[in-house]
């Protein structure tokens, strides 16, 4: 039986014949998949840290009457209507006004009516305003599979 040690340029082989096991792990899988996992990690993070927290109901309050029932239109063109009258594009225009509207009002109930052809993108930032100016009451309309 003979023995032989000879290094490699990283690593230390022991032979003893030419029938026995290699037991060395490979670690080169192992490394892909942490390298896979981190970067999933680093594209996730910038989603978890600007979500937008939202109370969803769980159902209909059919018989409270809201009073101060406040009107939101988006256009498709980004521009904002609230209760018919015109706030415009930009978001400070539209946080000075709804900054305005929870001052007077700020127990009121915003209904958002949107166009079918809005961007997703600036029905959050409608969304996100809302939330900053300090309201926590938004109605978002659906329409039911049966009306269409």
């Amino acid at each position: 039986m003979t023995k032989k040690k000879y290094r490699n340029k990283f690593l230390l082989y022991e032979t003893r014949d030419e029938h026995s096991l290699y037991l060395n792990i490979n670690t080169t899988p192992l490394i892909d998949v942490l390298l896979v996992l981190i970067i999933m990690i680093i594209i996730t993070m910038p989603i978890q840290l600007n979500k937008l927290d939202l109370n969803l109901s769980k159902g209909q309050g059919g018989s409270k009457i809201r009073e101060n029932i406040v009107l939101i239109n988006i256009k498709r063109d980004d521009t904002v209507f609230l209760n018919g009258k015109k706030i415009g594009k930009s978001r400070d225009e539209i946080r000075r006004s709804l900054e305005t509207l929870y001052i007077d009002f700020p127990e009121a109930f915003l209904r958002l009516k949107v166009d079918p052809n809005t961007k997703y993108s600036s029905i959050v930032r409608i969304l996100s305003e809302t939330v900053r100016a300090g309201f926590k009451s938004v109605d978002l309309p659906s329409t039911n599979r049966e009306s269409r």
